[in-house]
This record gives C-alpha cells, sequence and structure tokens, in this order.
C-alpha cells in the first residue's frame, strides 16, 4: 500500500511539473474574445514567446547559441535576446523597461511590448485578463455611419489615368476626375453638397437641403428652389454608404482574403480614443477583387492584359468601444499592359471623415428664409 501511495504520489509531481505553472494560475491573454495564451510572471505581465507566436499565426525563431528570439507576423517583426533590455522593434532599436528572461527554449517577455510589436491592440485588462485586440477584430466591428444622429460627414475621391501608345501616340491620353462631398445632419436639418470635376469638362456643383420640412434644390442660374418631396433623402444616403460598408467589411469580401491587417498606433479623435488600423494587400490578394470590380478576367485572357497592383492600402481610425470609424484613407495604384505595349497607371485616393455635430446647419446668404 505504501509503494502504491509513494507511486501516485511520484506520478502526480511528475505530472504537475509538465504543466506549467500559469496554467492554472497564471492571466488570461484574450485576443478579440479567445484566450490566446497566460501571463506567466505577473510582475512583470511576462508571456512565453513560442507560445503567442503560434496563437496569433505568427512565424518563431530560436538560436540558443545566441540565446535569441525572432517573432515575423506578416511585416511585423522584432527580436529580443535573454536578459537584455535591447530589442528591436520593425527594425527600430529599442530599450525595453524589463528584460525578457530566459525559459526553456523560449523567452519570456513584456506581454504588451510583444502584442504592439506585433501589430495588435491593448485594450487593457478586464476581468483578470489582458485584453487584446487584432486589426482585422476591429474592422469586422466597425459600424457605417448612422446619419439619424446630429453628424457632419466630409468625403473626397481623386483619380487619375494615363494611357501611353507608343504605336499611335496621338491615342495616348489623360483623365482625371475628383469628387467633394460633405453632409451636414442636425437635429431635423440636413445640407448635401456635391463638388464634382473632370477633365476637359466643366465642374458641376449639387447642393440639397432639408430645412423646416421642406427640400430645396439650388440649381444653377435659378438658386435655392422648393420641391415637393416631403422627406429628406436622408435614408437614400444613409443606405448607399451603409451598403458600401457592409460589401467592404463583408465575411467572404475577396479584397480581405490575404489582408495583412495591423494597429498602427493610438490617438484622440472627436473627444474619444481611436486605434489606427492599416489593411495592406498583396497583388495576389486584390486581383480577384479588380477583376470582379473592373471585369478584367476577359481582358487579361483574351488580349494579354499584365496587371501590377503597385500599392493599395486602407486606413481606418477606429473607436474600439463603439466600433465607429471616425476617419478612413484609401491609396490605390494600378499599372496595366497589353501585348502591343499600350499602358494604363491609375492612381485612386479616398479619403472619408466622420464626426458629431452640435452646431445647427450654416444656411447659404442666398437660401430663401424659413
Amino acid at each position: 500500500m505504501r509503494r502504491l501511495i509513494v507511486l501516485l504520489l511520484t506520478m502526480t509531481l511528475l505530472v504537475g511539473g509538465a504543466i506549467p505553472a500559469w496554467a492554472a494560475t497564471g492571466m488570461p491573454v484574450m485576443l478579440d474574445g479567445q484566450q490566446v495564451a497566460v501571463v506567466e510572471d505577473a510582475a512583470t505581465e511576462g508571456i512565453a514567446l513560442d507560445q503567442f507566436a503560434k496563437a496569433v499565426g505568427a512565424e518563431y525563431k530560436w538560436d540558443a547559441a545566441r540565446q535569441e528570439a525572432t517573432v515575423v507576423l506578416g511585416h511585423r517583426s522584432f527580436v529580443m535576446w535573454a536578459d537584455s533590455p535591447k530589442a528591436v522593434l520593425n527594425g527600430a532599436v529599442r530599450t525595453l523597461a524589463t528584460a525578457p528572461s530566459l525559459s526553456g527554449n523560449t523567452l519570456v517577455a513584456p506581454a504588451r511590448v510583444v502584442a504592439e510589436a506585433l501589430g495588435l491592440y491593448v485594450a487593457g485588462e478586464k476581468d483578470g485578463a489582458l485584453i487584446l485586440r487584432s486589426g482585422m477584430g476591429l474592422i469586422r466591428s466597425t459600424k457605417a455611419p448612422d446619419f439619424t444622429s446630429d453628424q457632419m460627414m466630409k468625403a473626397r475621391m481623386l483619380m487619375g489615368m494615363s494611357v501611353a501608345n507608343p504605336i499611335d501616340p496621338q491615342e495616348s491620353e489623360s483623365f482625371g476626375l475628383s469628387m467633394e462631398q460633405e453632409f451636414h445632419k442636425y437635429q431635423d436639418d440636413l445640407m448635401i453638397k456635391i463638388h464634382m470635376s473632370m477633365f476637359n469638362q466643366e465642374p458641376m456643383d449639387v447642393e440639397m437641403a432639408y430645412v423646416g420640412g421642406k427640400t430645396y434644390v439650388k440649381e444653377p442660374g435659378k438658386g435655392w428652389t422648393a420641391t415637393d418631396e416631403a422627406e429628406p433623402p436622408l435614408e437614400m444616403v444613409s443606405a448607399q454608404i451603409g451598403q458600401v460598408w457592409e460589401q467592404s467589411l463583408r465575411q467572404d469580401n475577396p479584397e480581405l482574403e490575404g489582408a495583412v491587417v495591423t494597429v498602427t498606433g493610438t490617438s484622440e479623435m472627436d473627444g474619444a480614443k481611436v486605434v489606427n488600423v492599416m489593411v495592406s494587400l498583396s497583388e495576389s490578394a486584390i486581383m480577384p477583387a479588380l477583376s470582379l470590380i473592373m471585369g478584367l478576367d476577359e481582358a487579361v485572357q483574351d488580349e494579354g492584359v499584365k496587371i501590377d497592383v503597385r500599392r493599395y492600402v486602407q486606413t481606418y481610425a477606429i473607436n474600439p468601444e463603439t466600433g465607429v470609424v471616425h476617419e478612413s484613407h484609401t491609396e490605390l495604384l494600378v499599372v496595366a499592359s497589353d501585348r502591343t505595349g499600350v499602358s494604363m497607371e491609375m492612381k485612386v485616393l479616398g479619403d472619408l471623415r466622420v464626426s458629431p455635430v452640435s452646431v445647427p446647419l450654416a444656411l447659404p446668404a442666398d437660401f430663401p428664409a424659413k
């Protein structure tokens, strides 16, 4: 009996020794609502790099001779050494407040530093857990602008396109388009301004307003005139923006397949903390979306068109608590050519800024009195 008891105690100790101490007692690390790791050292919020890297899909390399750990996730990376406060985070040398410590074939390093280096947002501690958000997690939680509340939206889009034809230079030409939109909603009033300018064409301005229960349109040479519309075009505007937003962020959107989504930092906007998120796509990742949007499949197959996506980046300023996007920016640069040597370059820049307002509409001087 005594031997059996000793044997059982020995097995318990062996099994217990094989289970890391943090498994039962450490602080859980939650990423987008899922536990991905556990803090080993509560004093330093130390986390095992190999375990954390595997959980977030990063590559982990350990050099035993140099006691050096390298973690790579997308275009983000860092290098740390055992018992050294020096670290290289995304190519920049930094001094850590707490040096990583050696634990087996991995390092235990500060969880917040590790998470931020890999492009994650550290939301803080809640219910005894360290809360992290990924860039994709923040993107998925965003909400389309809702013009039922008082707010201002300004949007701008610039597009330039040039075609070079070495065979017939006279057919080489350039195009340009710029559009600026402004929506101001306050209580029951709404003002819409749109300015559009195209290459070699006269600029076009559209102004509409819904004030005091009436809808007005400004026509060139006529000024403001009331229409028979009884309701403001608010639902139409909200529906269009909402549909675009939902389409761009839907789960099966090919634009998000293969995307590298990282948190680039935090800032304050409209009195709230926002997280800055960058979405970048390689050519292989964006081609399915471009082919779908621009109908390029037949051109590529029939005319031997080659497409080179030089740059496609989107940035968002997201309120992590509400999911509201305060600002977004898009950059696209595409170069295409066919078998004859004809080439095309297209550049697109887009900006969107949404902010709450608490001031009435600034009505134009020529606006009819209420």
